[in-house]
């Protein structure tokens, strides 16, 4: 969080709270400790970040949608020196690989289902063989965590207009390629 002392409030705050509300020890578990490592939907860049401080031999690219968090993104990645690229782009516009790992992490669920499938199979076909495409998303379950989830999305698209994306879509897991 360090990195992020000279940013907005605004972004400061967001990432404090992305912080403790996502389990970022449990899901970079599961990203290979060393190779190309492609971070779809990065925003701020707290996770390729935390995911480069962790693991030096971790290559590291994060791609947002919204330019000002990506700004912010660099100047947090310059202030900690990981040797991390952050770039301006979609979801649904997953870059060349091949990739040893993709994360997409809370970034499914305001698209459309139909996108949801298509980031997926893009991302997959983007990784080198032996690769890992992990994703995190938001559940319906507990109820209290899901009413949670849904209360800060609204606060954070419609209100705060910090987040592109229209609702919450949740396709089961089984219907994920």
């Amino acid at each position: 969080l360090d990195c992020y002392r000279d940013a907005p409030r605004r972004a400061r705050v967001h990432v404090r709270t992305r912080w403790r509300s996502c389990p970022f020890e449990a899901v970079t578990a599961a990203v290979p400790a060393e190779g190309r490592i492609l971070d779809l939907g990065c925003g701020h860049g707290l996770f390729t970040l935390h995911l480069a401080l962790t693991s030096p031999a971790r290559s590291l690219v994060g791609v947002d949608i919204d330019g000002d968090k990506v700004e912010v993104a660099k100047a947090a990645a310059a202030s900690c020196t990981p040797e991390v690229e952050f770039r301006l782009g979609t979801a649904e516009e997953v870059p060349l690989g091949p990739w040893d790992a993709v994360t997409v992490l809370d970034v499914l669920y305001p698209l459309e289902a139909e996108a949801q499938r298509r980031i997926v199979i893009d991302a997959a076909h983007q990784l080198a063989p032996g690769g890992v495409l992990v994703i995190k998303e938001m559940s319906r379950t507990p109820r209290w965590k899901f009413a949670w989830n849904r209360a800060q999305e609204l606060l954070a698209v419609r209100v705060l207009r910090i987040t592109a994306g229209h609702d919450m879509t949740f396709v089961p897991d089984a219907a994920l390629p």
